[in-house]
């Protein structure tokens, strides 16, 4: 036998639709209820409008009150009730959601050092790569002037900018122009 989910079984965030939702039909009820009474009232009396009916908390009503003013008190603390449910609530809900974005902050905080990191390695192996281009670069001038010494023409080299930075910026330039990045 499939049991129905209960309230407490919902997440807050369900729970407190529900409620809303349920609320809404409730005060739709009492609203209706109330312009009944109101149409019930105007005729039989003028003396005592709906506005001006105080709100109490307490159901017991005073001695002299009609029935519909009994109705319009009991309408009224079931309005205060339920507001008072949903009160609670959403202020559960609020902590709910508070806690969950806090915790994808956390992930999303911990994801942007990995990526950090990973940046940090790359620049490390780039830096690598133009320690061992400007060797490369210096082994072929070497080769050039053998040639030289020969009587061989000399091949044209790339150009060789001294500090690493430089050269780091050299191939950014490049990518950017060739628009790779």
């Amino acid at each position: 036998m499939i049991r129905p989910k209960r309230v407490e079984d919902q997440d807050p965030i369900k729970h407190l639709q529900s409620l809303l939702t349920d609320r809404n039909k409730v005060l739709e009820r009492i609203s209706g209820i109330r312009a009944m009474l109101d149409s019930i009232k105007a005729p039989a009396s003028s003396a005592a409008l709906p506005e001006s009916i105080p709100t109490t908390t307490s159901l017991a009503p005073a001695p002299k009150e009609e029935p519909y003013d009994r109705l319009l008190h009991v309408l009224r603390d079931m309005q205060s009730e339920i507001e008072n449910q949903v009160r609670p609530l959403a202020q559960q809900a609020i902590d709910f959601e508070v806690q969950r974005v806090r915790e994808q902050a956390a992930i999303d905080q911990r994801d942007l050092r990995a990526c950090v990191e990973q940046i940090d390695r790359c620049v490390s192996a780039c830096v690598q790569h133009a320690h061992e281009y400007r060797r490369g670069h210096a082994e072929l001038a070497r080769f050039n002037g053998r040639l030289a010494a020969l009587g061989s023409a000399a091949e044209p080299l790339p150009e060789c900018p001294s500090e690493i930075t430089e050269i780091i910026s050299s191939r950014l330039q490049w990518l950017h122009v060739q628009q790779k990045i």
